[in-house]
Protein backbone atom coordinates (compact mmCIF):
# COMPACT_ATOMS: atom_id res chain seq x y z
CA UNK A 1 0.00 0.00 0.00
CA UNK A 2 1.47 3.43 -0.83
CA UNK A 3 2.71 4.89 2.51
CA UNK A 4 1.24 8.42 1.30
CA UNK A 5 -2.46 7.08 1.37
CA UNK A 6 -2.10 6.13 5.60
CA UNK A 7 -2.59 8.94 8.00
CA UNK A 8 -0.05 7.98 10.33
CA UNK A 9 -1.62 9.78 13.60
CA UNK A 10 -4.97 7.29 12.69
CA UNK A 11 -2.13 4.40 12.16
CA UNK A 12 -0.62 4.72 15.67
CA UNK A 13 -4.28 5.31 17.31
CA UNK A 14 -5.56 1.99 15.64
CA UNK A 15 -2.39 -0.22 16.94
CA UNK A 16 -2.84 1.26 20.34
CA UNK A 17 -6.33 -0.39 20.11
CA UNK A 18 -4.95 -3.87 18.79
CA UNK A 19 -1.84 -3.82 21.92
CA UNK A 20 -4.03 -2.55 23.86
CA UNK A 21 -6.60 -5.79 23.34
CA UNK A 22 -4.00 -8.26 23.28
CA UNK A 23 -2.32 -6.88 26.47
CA UNK A 24 -5.53 -7.86 28.30
CA UNK A 25 -5.09 -11.60 27.56
CA UNK A 26 -1.21 -11.74 27.75
CA UNK A 27 -0.18 -11.86 24.43
CA UNK A 28 2.61 -9.90 22.56
CA UNK A 29 1.80 -9.61 18.84
CA UNK A 30 4.40 -9.51 16.23
CA UNK A 31 4.35 -6.84 13.63
CA UNK A 32 2.31 -9.71 11.29
CA UNK A 33 -0.14 -9.43 13.52
CA UNK A 34 -0.54 -6.23 15.05
CA UNK A 35 -1.10 -5.38 11.30
CA UNK A 36 -3.78 -8.37 10.45
CA UNK A 37 -5.87 -7.01 13.39
CA UNK A 38 -5.49 -3.36 12.78
CA UNK A 39 -8.49 -1.96 12.63
CA UNK A 40 -7.35 0.43 9.54
CA UNK A 41 -6.39 -0.92 6.27
CA UNK A 42 -2.65 -0.09 5.82
CA UNK A 43 0.35 -2.17 4.52
CA UNK A 44 2.87 -4.34 6.95
CA UNK A 45 5.93 -1.74 5.95
CA UNK A 46 3.25 0.71 7.21
CA UNK A 47 3.08 -0.80 10.79
CA UNK A 48 6.80 -1.04 10.68
CA UNK A 49 7.79 2.16 10.34
CA UNK A 50 6.13 3.50 13.54
CA UNK A 51 6.70 0.64 15.55
CA UNK A 52 7.34 0.81 18.46
CA UNK A 53 5.91 3.85 19.60
CA UNK A 54 5.90 5.28 23.22
CA UNK A 55 5.59 3.40 26.36
CA UNK A 56 5.77 0.12 23.89
CA UNK A 57 9.33 -2.32 23.83
CA UNK A 58 9.86 -4.40 21.26
CA UNK A 59 12.27 -7.76 22.38
CA UNK A 60 12.68 -11.05 19.60
CA UNK A 61 9.88 -9.66 17.33
CA UNK A 62 7.76 -9.43 20.11
CA UNK A 63 5.64 -5.97 21.09
CA UNK A 64 4.74 -5.28 24.65
CA UNK A 65 3.64 -2.22 27.35
CA UNK A 66 6.70 -1.33 29.07
CA UNK A 67 7.17 -3.02 31.73
CA UNK A 68 5.48 -6.51 30.51
CA UNK A 69 8.27 -8.11 29.32
CA UNK A 70 7.20 -11.52 30.72
CA UNK A 71 4.58 -11.74 28.59
CA UNK A 72 6.91 -12.59 26.39
CA UNK A 73 7.54 -16.38 27.97
CA UNK A 74 3.59 -16.49 28.72
CA UNK A 75 3.45 -16.87 25.11
CA UNK A 76 5.90 -19.07 24.96
CA UNK A 77 3.99 -21.32 27.20
CA UNK A 78 0.98 -21.54 25.81
CA UNK A 79 2.36 -21.99 22.48
CA UNK A 80 3.25 -25.55 23.78
CA UNK A 81 0.06 -25.80 25.86
CA UNK A 82 -2.00 -25.02 22.69
CA UNK A 83 -0.44 -27.83 20.38
CA UNK A 84 -1.48 -30.18 22.90
CA UNK A 85 -4.85 -29.31 23.21
CA UNK A 86 -5.31 -28.99 19.39
CA UNK A 87 -3.89 -32.60 18.79
CA UNK A 88 -6.69 -33.43 20.94
CA UNK A 89 -9.51 -31.08 19.19
CA UNK A 90 -8.51 -33.20 16.13
CA UNK A 91 -8.87 -36.59 17.66
CA UNK A 92 -12.40 -35.55 18.55
CA UNK A 93 -13.23 -34.04 15.15
CA UNK A 94 -12.41 -37.40 13.23
CA UNK A 95 -14.69 -38.59 15.61
CA UNK A 96 -17.36 -36.28 14.65
CA UNK A 97 -16.85 -36.18 11.05
CA UNK A 98 -18.69 -39.65 11.31
CA UNK A 99 -21.71 -37.56 12.17
CA UNK A 100 -23.27 -36.08 8.88
CA UNK A 101 -25.05 -33.67 10.37
CA UNK A 102 -22.01 -31.94 11.26
CA UNK A 103 -20.60 -29.21 8.70
CA UNK A 104 -17.94 -27.59 10.57
CA UNK A 105 -15.65 -27.84 13.56
CA UNK A 106 -13.71 -25.00 14.84
CA UNK A 107 -11.61 -24.30 17.53
CA UNK A 108 -12.26 -21.31 19.32
CA UNK A 109 -12.19 -18.56 22.25
CA UNK A 110 -8.35 -18.00 20.88
CA UNK A 111 -7.20 -14.53 21.37
CA UNK A 112 -3.94 -14.58 19.09
CA UNK A 113 -2.38 -17.40 17.82
CA UNK A 114 -1.64 -20.62 19.61
CA UNK A 115 -2.29 -18.75 23.11
CA UNK A 116 -5.02 -20.93 25.25
CA UNK A 117 -4.33 -21.43 28.88
CA UNK A 118 -2.36 -24.70 29.88
CA UNK A 119 -4.85 -25.51 32.63
CA UNK A 120 -8.05 -24.59 30.43
CA UNK A 121 -10.67 -26.54 28.43
CA UNK A 122 -11.02 -26.78 24.30
CA UNK A 123 -14.07 -24.57 23.28
CA UNK A 124 -15.45 -26.31 19.76
CA UNK A 125 -17.74 -24.16 17.62
CA UNK A 126 -19.90 -26.30 15.59
CA UNK A 127 -22.00 -26.22 12.57
CA UNK A 128 -24.53 -28.22 11.63
CA UNK A 129 -27.18 -29.25 8.92
CA UNK A 130 -30.31 -27.73 9.15
CA UNK A 131 -33.22 -28.68 11.21
CA UNK A 132 -30.73 -31.30 12.76
CA UNK A 133 -28.75 -29.31 15.35
CA UNK A 134 -30.46 -30.52 18.43
CA UNK A 135 -29.67 -33.96 17.47
CA UNK A 136 -26.38 -33.55 16.37
CA UNK A 137 -25.70 -31.51 20.20
CA UNK A 138 -27.07 -34.98 21.43
CA UNK A 139 -25.09 -36.81 20.00
CA UNK A 140 -21.90 -34.70 20.21
CA UNK A 141 -22.48 -33.76 24.12
CA UNK A 142 -23.34 -37.96 24.64
CA UNK A 143 -19.90 -39.08 23.12
CA UNK A 144 -18.18 -36.65 25.20
CA UNK A 145 -19.95 -37.83 27.96
CA UNK A 146 -19.09 -41.51 27.34
CA UNK A 147 -15.79 -40.61 27.12
CA UNK A 148 -15.64 -38.63 30.18
CA UNK A 149 -13.99 -35.61 28.00
CA UNK A 150 -16.43 -32.89 29.25
CA UNK A 151 -15.51 -30.62 31.42
CA UNK A 152 -16.49 -29.87 35.46
CA UNK A 153 -15.94 -27.46 38.09
CA UNK A 154 -12.22 -28.00 38.67
CA UNK A 155 -11.96 -30.28 36.04
CA UNK A 156 -11.50 -28.14 32.80
CA UNK A 157 -8.21 -28.81 31.46
CA UNK A 158 -8.23 -30.28 28.61
CA UNK A 159 -11.81 -31.16 28.50
CA UNK A 160 -14.49 -30.65 25.72
CA UNK A 161 -16.28 -27.88 25.76
CA UNK A 162 -19.45 -27.47 23.30
CA UNK A 163 -20.89 -24.63 23.95
CA UNK A 164 -21.98 -23.01 20.84
CA UNK A 165 -24.00 -24.55 17.63
CA UNK A 166 -25.12 -22.79 14.55
CA UNK A 167 -27.66 -24.49 12.25
CA UNK A 168 -26.22 -23.91 8.53
CA UNK A 169 -28.66 -21.84 7.12
CA UNK A 170 -28.01 -18.90 10.02
CA UNK A 171 -24.94 -18.33 9.88
CA UNK A 172 -25.28 -14.49 10.21
CA UNK A 173 -23.16 -13.84 13.87
CA UNK A 174 -24.36 -10.45 14.25
CA UNK A 175 -27.64 -10.94 16.64
CA UNK A 176 -25.23 -12.82 18.96
CA UNK A 177 -23.15 -9.90 19.33
CA UNK A 178 -23.46 -7.54 22.71
CA UNK A 179 -23.49 -4.81 20.41
CA UNK A 180 -21.64 -3.01 17.55
CA UNK A 181 -18.72 -2.56 19.63
CA UNK A 182 -18.40 -6.30 20.82
CA UNK A 183 -15.11 -6.16 20.45
CA UNK A 184 -14.42 -9.65 21.75
CA UNK A 185 -16.65 -11.27 19.90
CA UNK A 186 -15.25 -9.64 16.49
CA UNK A 187 -11.55 -11.57 17.81
CA UNK A 188 -13.48 -14.51 18.15
CA UNK A 189 -14.25 -14.97 14.86
CA UNK A 190 -11.27 -13.77 13.38
CA UNK A 191 -9.18 -16.34 15.25
CA UNK A 192 -11.31 -19.48 14.48
CA UNK A 193 -9.40 -21.98 13.86
CA UNK A 194 -10.65 -23.90 11.38
CA UNK A 195 -10.34 -28.08 12.03
CA UNK A 196 -13.53 -29.67 10.12
CA UNK A 197 -14.85 -28.49 6.69
CA UNK A 198 -17.78 -29.98 5.02
CA UNK A 199 -18.95 -28.59 1.80
CA UNK A 200 -17.57 -25.10 2.01
CA UNK A 201 -19.03 -24.25 4.95
CA UNK A 202 -16.36 -22.02 6.75
CA UNK A 203 -16.74 -20.34 2.98
CA UNK A 204 -20.23 -19.97 3.79
CA UNK A 205 -19.71 -18.37 7.06
CA UNK A 206 -17.37 -15.47 6.17
CA UNK A 207 -19.97 -15.03 3.21
CA UNK A 208 -22.96 -14.59 6.17
CA UNK A 209 -20.16 -12.47 8.04
CA UNK A 210 -18.65 -10.14 5.71
CA UNK A 211 -18.43 -7.00 8.12
CA UNK A 212 -15.66 -8.78 9.73
CA UNK A 213 -13.60 -7.50 6.76
CA UNK A 214 -14.64 -4.09 7.70
CA UNK A 215 -13.56 -4.27 11.46
CA UNK A 216 -9.75 -5.98 9.98
CA UNK A 217 -9.34 -4.84 6.53
CA UNK A 218 -5.77 -6.27 6.70
CA UNK A 219 -7.35 -9.81 8.02
CA UNK A 220 -7.09 -12.98 5.82
CA UNK A 221 -8.90 -16.01 6.25
CA UNK A 222 -8.56 -18.80 7.78
CA UNK A 223 -6.45 -20.87 5.10
CA UNK A 224 -7.52 -24.67 5.10
CA UNK A 225 -5.04 -27.32 4.15
CA UNK A 226 -3.67 -30.87 5.19
CA UNK A 227 -4.15 -29.79 8.82
CA UNK A 228 -8.34 -29.76 8.08
CA UNK A 229 -9.62 -33.19 8.43
CA UNK A 230 -11.36 -34.46 5.78
CA UNK A 231 -15.22 -35.41 5.58
CA UNK A 232 -16.51 -38.71 4.65
CA UNK A 233 -17.79 -38.41 1.22
CA UNK A 234 -19.68 -41.45 0.71
CA UNK A 235 -23.39 -39.75 0.28
CA UNK A 236 -25.33 -43.10 0.92
CA UNK A 237 -23.74 -43.27 4.43
CA UNK A 238 -25.14 -40.12 5.11
CA UNK A 239 -28.23 -40.36 3.75
CA UNK A 240 -28.78 -43.58 5.68
CA UNK A 241 -27.90 -42.33 8.89
CA UNK A 242 -30.09 -39.29 8.05
CA UNK A 243 -33.17 -41.02 7.54
CA UNK A 244 -32.55 -43.60 10.55
CA UNK A 245 -32.06 -40.36 13.23
CA UNK A 246 -33.89 -37.77 11.49
CA UNK A 247 -37.32 -37.92 12.87
CA UNK A 248 -35.37 -38.07 16.40
CA UNK A 249 -34.69 -34.07 16.28
CA UNK A 250 -38.58 -33.22 18.21
CA UNK A 251 -37.46 -35.89 20.59
CA UNK A 252 -34.23 -34.99 21.47
CA UNK A 253 -34.79 -31.51 21.90
CA UNK A 254 -37.47 -32.36 24.73
CA UNK A 255 -34.57 -34.67 26.49
CA UNK A 256 -32.35 -31.70 26.68
CA UNK A 257 -34.63 -29.37 27.45
CA UNK A 258 -36.15 -31.05 30.38
CA UNK A 259 -32.91 -31.92 31.72
CA UNK A 260 -30.75 -28.59 31.83
CA UNK A 261 -29.33 -26.95 35.00
CA UNK A 262 -31.65 -24.78 36.55
CA UNK A 263 -28.91 -22.40 36.54
CA UNK A 264 -28.90 -22.33 32.15
CA UNK A 265 -32.92 -22.58 32.62
CA UNK A 266 -33.49 -19.41 34.38
CA UNK A 267 -31.65 -17.52 31.38
CA UNK A 268 -32.69 -18.99 28.23
CA UNK A 269 -33.39 -16.07 25.74
CA UNK A 270 -33.22 -13.58 28.06
CA UNK A 271 -29.96 -12.17 26.84
CA UNK A 272 -27.21 -13.25 24.39
CA UNK A 273 -25.57 -15.51 26.88
CA UNK A 274 -27.77 -18.37 26.73
CA UNK A 275 -29.44 -18.95 23.43
CA UNK A 276 -31.50 -21.80 22.63
CA UNK A 277 -33.95 -22.38 19.65
CA UNK A 278 -33.76 -24.40 16.22
CA UNK A 279 -31.10 -22.70 14.80
CA UNK A 280 -28.53 -21.42 17.71
CA UNK A 281 -27.47 -23.15 21.03
CA UNK A 282 -25.32 -21.09 22.74
CA UNK A 283 -24.80 -21.58 26.07
CA UNK A 284 -22.17 -19.35 28.46
CA UNK A 285 -23.76 -19.03 32.13
CA UNK A 286 -20.58 -16.87 32.89
CA UNK A 287 -19.76 -14.89 29.85
CA UNK A 288 -16.98 -12.76 30.03
CA UNK A 289 -17.10 -10.51 26.98
CA UNK A 290 -18.25 -7.65 28.87
CA UNK A 291 -15.41 -8.24 31.55
CA UNK A 292 -13.27 -8.21 28.68
CA UNK A 293 -14.59 -5.54 27.10
CA UNK A 294 -14.11 -3.34 30.69
CA UNK A 295 -10.30 -4.16 30.65
CA UNK A 296 -9.44 -3.63 27.08
CA UNK A 297 -10.64 0.00 27.95
CA UNK A 298 -9.33 0.63 31.08
CA UNK A 299 -5.94 -0.69 29.42
CA UNK A 300 -6.80 1.39 26.40
CA UNK A 301 -7.14 4.46 28.74
CA UNK A 302 -4.21 3.84 30.39
CA UNK A 303 -2.07 3.44 27.55
CA UNK A 304 -3.46 6.52 25.37
CA UNK A 305 -2.59 8.49 28.68
CA UNK A 306 1.14 7.98 28.58
CA UNK A 307 1.38 7.17 25.00
CA UNK A 308 2.18 10.56 22.49
CA UNK A 309 0.50 9.77 19.25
Amino acid sequence: MDKQTVNQKELKEAIVKTIAFFDVFDYPPTDLELWKYCPLACGLSDIREVMPLSNMEKKRGFYYLAGRKHIIQTRADRYIATKEKVKRARTVCRLFRFIPFVKMIALANIVGANNLKPEGDIDLFIITAPKRIWLTRFICAGLMQILRLRPRPGKEKNKICLSFYLSRDNLNLKPYMLDDNDIYFKYWLAGLVLLFDQNNTYEELLTANSWLKREFPNWQRFSPSQTVILSIKSSFYQETFDILLAGLESLVKFIQLMILPKNIKSIINQDTRVIMNDQVLRMYVNDRRQYYRELYLKNLEKITHVTHL
